[in-house]
């Protein structure tokens, strides 16, 4: 099989910036309660409301391992968050 010229990547879930930046404080041990996530389009070109990534080309190559943001980005940044007791 010829593998396309772009392939994309993507998480088994679609996140929006808020709930990364939540889950990010809330593993970094950062109070949140101060954000407030944002319903309003974007200003500037046109996004669509899920930008995920279409990963079905990749999909049908390999086997893929898809593992959630939490998870995942615990397990990279672990060794540089400190510990609060």
């Amino acid at each position: 099989i010829e593998a396309p010229e772009t392939l994309h990547f993507s998480g088994p879930e679609a996140l929006t910036k808020y709930e990364i930046a939540k889950i990010m404080g809330e593993l970094c041990n950062i109070d949140t309660t101060h954000l407030t996530a944002n319903a309003e389009a974007p200003r500037g070109a046109p996004r669509p409301y899920n930008c995920q990534l279409d990963d079905q080309l990749l999909s049908d190559l390999i086997d893929l391992d898809k593992s959630k943001f939490k998870g995942s980005i615990k397990a990279l940044i672990q060794g540089f968050i400190k510990a609060t007791d």
